[in-house]
C-alpha cells in the first residue's frame, strides 16, 4: 500500500517535472524569436534613439543653473 503511493507520487513527479521542462524550452524559444526580432540592425536606427535624442535636446534645470551662477535662482 505504501509502496503503491510512493510510486505513484514518484510518476506524478516526473510528469511534472517534464511539463515544466517543456515550458521552459517553450519561454526560451519564445525569447530567442523575440531577440531575433528586436536586434534588425535596420530597424534599430529609426525606432530606437529618436525618443533619446529629443530627451537629450532638453537642457536639465539644475545643470543649467549650477553652469551659470550669475543667473538667479
Amino acid at each position: 500500500m505504501e509502496q503503491e503511493r510512493g510510486e505513484r507520487r514518484r510518476l506524478e513527479g516526473e510528469g511534472e517535472k517534464r511539463q515544466r521542462q517543456q515550458e521552459q524550452e517553450e519561454h526560451r524559444w519564445e525569447h530567442e524569436q523575440r531577440e531575433e526580432r528586436v536586434w534588425r540592425p535596420e530597424e534599430r536606427g529609426e525606432r530606437r534613439g529618436k525618443p533619446m535624442e529629443k530627451r537629450r535636446r532638453k537642457p536639465d534645470r539644475r545643470r543649467q543653473l549650477a553652469n551659470n551662477p550669475l543667473e538667479e535662482r
